[in-house]
């Protein structure tokens, strides 16, 4: 029921503005270009200064909320802080030797079947 009511403000909001820029144009039909090119204006101004002062402090230039850019920033910090530290023990290692270890095979199975019974290929 909400949404219906809202529907219909806005419809009768659009329709009686339609009806209004009609009117006028047959009256004063200079009075339209005027209204436009201040609406133009006003517009452009809301514009520059929404993208020159208000969204620059909600974001990053790249369009990024602050808030996430920050976090991701930290996390960064973190995963170089434990890269580097591993990169310092392993420089560290006995002797130089790096030890292969064995993977195990666990997809590999042995599938017993009728080893005995030798085919007769030229039957078949």
């Amino acid at each position: 029921m909400k949404g219906k009511a809202t529907n219909m403000i806005f419809g009768t909001l659009i329709a009686l503005s339609v009806f209004g820029l009609f009117v006028l144009l047959l009256t004063n039909p200079m009075n339209i270009v005027r209204y436009l090119i201040i609406t133009a204006i006003i517009v452009g101004i809301f514009v520059l200064i929404f993208t020159r002062f208000i969204m620059p402090r909600a974001t990053t230039g790249s369009g990024i909320p602050r808030s996430e850019h920050r976090a991701f920033l930290k996390a960064a910090r973190q995963s170089q802080k434990r890269y580097r530290k591993d990169m310092k023990q392993s420089r560290f290692k006995k002797n130089g030797v790096i030890r292969k270890r064995r993977l195990s095979r666990s997809h590999l199975t042995v599938i017993d079947g009728k080893k005995g019974k030798k085919k007769n290929r030229a039957m078949h």
